[in-house]
């Protein structure tokens, strides 16, 4: 496992998205460029990082109640 494999798996793990033998399966199988991308974003440290975003505005949902 090289130093890039741990730096993405310690990262997945920090932030909540997968437990260490989680992080550990999902690394095996990414392809290089996969872990490129995602070690261009563990790498980051002074930025703020959005993983994900939810909806704010309410829906209006139409039909039976």
């Amino acid at each position: 496992m090289t130093k890039k494999d741990k730096a993405i798996i310690a990262f997945m793990v920090s932030v909540g998205l997968f437990s260490l033998s989680q992080a550990r399966q999902y690394v095996k199988q990414l392809s290089a460029k996969e872990k490129n991308k995602i070690f261009s974003v563990a790498k980051m440290k002074d930025k703020n990082i959005v993983l994900c975003e939810s909806v704010n505005t309410p829906v209006e949902l139409k039909g039976k109640s």
